[in-house]
C-alpha cells in the first residue's frame, strides 16, 4: 500500500459537496431543481449518487454553486473510483482470507485492507470485484448444486475451494478424455479402498484417472465450505473431480469419489455437479441426475448380486470383514454402504470400524 496519501474505505458522492456549498450560501432545493431541470426524484437519486455526472449537469452545476465542470466530473469519477474500492473491500471481507494465507494459497495480507483485495482478486485472477461477479454468474449458471437443507454452507467459501481445485487439479497433466475407458476404470479403483493411507492411494488414484483423461485430488475446504465434491470441466479442458475429505472418513470419500465420477460417465461433463452429500441414510433426491449417482455409485462399490450377503451380515463384523475380502472394497465402505441404505444406524459401533483420516496443513493423511 502507498504511504503517501490517504485513501478511504468509504464513498462520498458530489451529492455530500453540492449540500455543503447550499447550506452556505443562499442556494436552495427549489432552486437547485430549476437551476438542473431535474424532478424531485431524478434530483434524489443525482444527489445520492446513483446517477451520473454529466457534462451537462456539471456545467449548470458551476452556474449554481461554483466551481468548474472539470471540477464536478473530476468529484464524481473519484467516487465511481471510491464506489468500487468499498464493493471491493466488503467481497474480501467477507472471503476467508485467514485460512487462505494459513494453506499458502494467497500471501499474508497482514492488517492491511488494500493488501487483502489485491491478494483476493490475484488468487482469483480478475481485476475486479465486478469481474469476480461475472465470472461467478457464468459458473453458477452452469452449476448443478445439490445441497443440504441440515447444513448451512457459505457461498464465499465454496467460491474460495472452488478456485483452488482450479489451481491444484490444473496442474495434473491428463491424457485427452476417453469417458469408455473411464467407465472401464472405475471398478478397478475399488482396491485402492482398501488402503488405508491417503499418502498412499491418492497419488495412485490421480495417476490412473490422469491416464484417461481426469484430474483428480483432494483440496482442503475452508471452513463452512459444506461440500463433498464437484465434478466439472477446468479451464483447460480436462474433466475433473475434487473432494473436500469431508467426514474423514473413508467411507464418505469414496462414496464422493465415485458419485462425482458417475456423472462424468453418465452426464454432460461440460456441467458442474456440486455436491453435499451427507452420511447416513440421505433424504431421496428429487434430481433424477443426482439420483442416478448415486445408484451407479452404491452399486459400483457393492454390486447387486451382493446386496442381500452384505445386509445379512450388517450386525456381524466377522461377516463383514469376510466380505470385505470377497468383494475387494473396505470394511469401511461396507458399513456406509449400509447406511447409505438406511440399513444400519449412523450411531452404530460399527463405526469404529471404519477408516479415519486427518489433515496435515493441507494433506489428507491416516487418522
Amino acid at each position: 500500500m502507498s504511504e503517501t496519501h490517504f485513501v478511504p474505505r468509504w464513498a462520498s458522492p458530489p451529492g455530500d459537496t453540492i449540500r455543503e456549498i447550499m447550506s452556505t450560501r443562499d442556494v436552495g432545493e427549489a432552486d437547485l431543481l430549476d437551476g438542473l431541470g431535474l424532478r424531485p426524484h431524478d434530483l434524489g437519486d443525482f444527489l445520492e449518487g446513483n446517477t451520473p455526472m454529466t457534462i451537462n449537469l456539471a456545467d449548470r452545476l458551476t452556474g449554481l454553486v461554483g466551481g468548474s465542470v472539470e471540477f464536478w466530473m473530476t468529484r464524481d469519477g473519484q467516487y465511481r473510483t471510491d464506489l468500487r474500492r468499498v464493493a471491493a473491500d466488503r467481497w474480501a471481507s467477507a472471503l476467508p482470507v485467514a485460512e487462505m494465507a494459513r494453506h499458502g494459497w494467497i500471501a499474508s495480507p497482514g492488517r492491511d485492507w488494500e493488501d487483502r483485495i489485491e491478494a483476493c482478486l490475484e488468487f482469483f485472477g480478475v481485476e475486479d470485484v465486478y469481474a469476480w461477479e461475472e465470472a461467478q454468474s457464468a459458473l453458477l449458471a452452469r452449476a448443478r448444486f445439490r445441497s443440504s437443507a441440515s447444513v448451512e454452507s457459505d457461498d464465499n467459501a465454496v467460491a474460495v475451494w472452488l478456485r483452488q481445485t482450479e489451481v491444484e487439479l490444473t496442474k495434473i497433466e491428463c491424457a485427452s478424455f476417453d469417458r469408455a475407458e473411464f467407465g472401464k476404470l472405475l471398478p478397478r479403483l475399488r482396491r485402492l479402498t482398501l488402503e488405508s493411507d491417503p499418502s498412499a492411494f491418492l497419488p495412485l488414484l490421480a495417476a490412473e484417472c490422469a491416464a484417461v483423461g481426469v484430474a483428480v485430488g483432494v483440496v482442503k475446504p475452508p471452513t463452512r465450505c459444506a461440500v463433498s465434491g464437484v465434478a466439472r470441466r477446468l479451464e483447460n479442458g480436462n474433466p475433473s473431480i475434487a473432494l473436500t475429505g469431508r467426514y474423514r472418513s473413508d467411507d464418505h470419500l469414496w462414496f464422493s469419489f465415485f458419485h462425482e465420477a458417475a456423472h462424468l460417465v453418465l452426464h454432460d461433463e461440460d456441467a458442474i455437479f456440486l455436491d453435499e452429500i451427507e452420511p447416513g441414510q440421505p433424504e431421496p433426491s428429487q434430481d433424477s441426475q443426482e439420483a442416478e449417482a448415486d445408484r451407479y455409485a452404491g452399486e459400483l462399490l457393492v454390486p447387486p448380486q451382493f446386496e442381500a450377503a452384505v445386509f445379512d451380515a450388517r450386525r456381524d463384523p466377522l461377516e463383514l470383514r469376510k466380505l470385505s475380502k470377497r468383494l475387494g472394497v473396505s470394511i469401511g465402505v461396507l458399513i456406509g454402504h449400509l447406511q447409505h441404505r438406511g440399513a444400519l444406524g449412523y450411531g452404530s459401533r460399527l463405526n469404529k470400524l471404519k477408516r479415519r483420516y486427518r489433515w496435515n496443513g493441507v494433506s489428507l493423511e491416516k487418522a
